[in-house]
């Protein structure tokens, strides 16, 4: 799943070259694959790997293997000798005459010098225009024939691109500026760096000539080799045309613990905690007792949940609820009430932070906790300034920049378009 700026980037008439850029380990080849794979119904496809043989390719990204098959059929095997003398040339310096002037403009003469490059030519000429190549890395191909990297990314541009006969996706290691970077219509960079346990991935796009950059700055996941961006769209709490059946289905495998801990950043949103609980809820099979949290006040729970008989929210003070309590909030009297109500499979959500603030000793709380989930599953809405330890499976959720991140043993960004009906876990890798 790649951003729509990219794909309307490469639709726009005429040919497009487009330079990848980023520090080994970031994305660039499975960015590059992932865009072929977008078009491979809509254009011819060509994937060069310069470094990497095509197995190792197939082997870690199984499902590229239409983009690379052509490239296998026409691949020639050169002699030895064609070798030999190739490298006995680049290492005498004579690879230099294969750039020359002519008419004030670079002319790079590919032919047996440059096999790749002979590929790439003759891929174009079977098929007429109308292509997507991709050369991984352009580093590659300079290095391996001394040839400065710009004056390849040139004679391809100004012989392919400009000509309208190709688009092309150049892969350029690391993050410094180049003097490719002037010449291309397109720039995009990858970064990756370490996120607690995990990794935090992002896409910065540079420039997209002729195609309108909504978003410039993606998080992104590599789960499954496959490149997938993520983006948050806000939405009304209640809204009742949000299908979050793969949230409540991710909720469903704590079933068995018998005390959960939310850790809940403060800026995480709103309207997705409230989802939470109704995901909590819709999974039990008997009442669902709701001590809010402040950032969710139980009108605003009632409002989530609707009408539901088996959600029983805990007003305190002048706060309306099912159940009342006075202030200041008294384990014993709050472990009375719920004992009260609850009955086998039954679930306890309890706000800690409105527990604190309403006078609850945070030292109480492990003794009546270990009453409660006698009767009933118990779940903590905890903020992270606020330390419990005692819980027997932690959930963390978090931002990653603006992407709602849902954290256990494994990292999950939660994924919304603007347009969407339905929210999606993504597996972060």
């Amino acid at each position: 799943m790649i951003p729509e700026e990219i794909i309307q980037f490469f639709e726009n008439p005429g040919g497009h070259s487009l330079i990848i850029k980023g520090p080994p380990g970031s994305g660039k080849t499975t960015l590059t694959l992932e865009i072929l794979h977008e078009f491979l119904t809509k254009r011819k496809v060509l994937y060069l790997s310069v470094r990497i043989h095509d197995q190792v390719i197939l082997e870690h990204f199984p499902w590229v293997e239409n983009i690379i098959v052509e490239r296998r059929e026409r691949k020639r095997e050169a002699s030895r000798k064609e070798l030999n003398i190739l490298e006995g040339n680049i290492e005498n310096g004579l690879s230099k005459e294969l750039v020359k002037m002519k008419n004030g403009e670079i002319i790079l003469e590919v032919g047996e010098m440059l096999p790749e490059l002979e590929n790439v030519y003759g891929f174009v000429e079977k098929h007429g225009g109308n292509v997507m190549i991709a050369i991984d890395s352009i580093d590659g191909l300079s290095e391996g024939y001394g040839v400065p990297g710009d004056k390849i990314f040139w004679a391809i541009q100004k012989d392919l691109v400009e000509t309208g006969v190709a688009d092309v996706i150049f892969v350029e290691e690391g993050t410094k500026e180049s003097p490719i970077e002037h010449l291309g219509d397109g720039i995009i960079y990858l970064r990756h760096e370490p996120w607690g346990s995990f990794w935090k991935r992002t896409m910065e796009i540079r420039k997209l000539r002729g195609a309108e950059i909504k978003k410039a700055y993606y998080v992104f996941s590599l789960h499954n080799a496959r490149f997938t961006t993520l983006r948050y769209a806000p939405f009304p709490l209640g809204s009742s045309n949000i299908n979050f059946d793969e949230l409540s289905d991710f909720l469903k495998k704590f079933e068995e613990c018998k005390v959960i801990n939310m850790v809940v950043s403060d800026d995480f949103p709103r309207e997705l905690i409230g989802t939470i609980l109704l995901s909590l809820a819709k999974n039990s099979k008997g009442n669902v007792i709701v001590l809010p949290p402040t950032m969710l006040p139980g009108s605003e729970i009632r409002s989530i949940c609707g009408e539901s008989s088996k959600i029983k929210v805990i007003g305190l003070g002048g706060e309306k609820g099912e159940i009342h309590l006075e202030i200041p909030v008294i384990p014993a009297e709050l472990y009375e009430v719920i004992e009260e109500l609850q009955e086998p499979s039954a679930m306890t959500i309890i706000g800690v932070d409105t527990f604190k603030k309403y006078g609850g000793n945070i030292n109480d709380l492990p003794y009546m906790i270990d009453k409660i989930k006698r009767i009933s599953r118990v779940v903590l809405l905890t903020p992270e300034s606020v330390s419990v330890r005692f819980a027997e499976r932690e959930i963390h959720l978090r931002m990653m920049d603006d992407v709602p991140v849902i954290v256990d043993d494994f990292a999950y960004g939660v994924h919304r378009g603007e347009k969407d009906d339905k929210i999606r876990m993504v597996p972060m890798a």
